[in-house]
């Protein structure tokens, strides 16, 4: 499954939000790659793009 777009996870993350006041975007990372099945080449994309300062969740 490709990495999904912003419009895609919008009501996971706000299901993972719902309990907190507060959440760090790394903390989203693992829930949402699980939720979308995502690979270890995925995962690894969305690692990448955080250390070049670019949104792990694409819009």
């Amino acid at each position: 499954m490709a990495i999904p777009k912003h419009d895609q996870i919008r009501l996971h993350a706000l299901e993972l939000l719902k309990d907190r006041d507060v959440m760090r975007l790394k903390d989203f990372e693992m829930p949402i790659a699980k939720q979308f099945d995502l690979s270890d080449d995925e995962r690894e994309q969305l690692e990448i793009r955080k250390h070049l300062g670019v949104m792990s969740i694409r819009s």
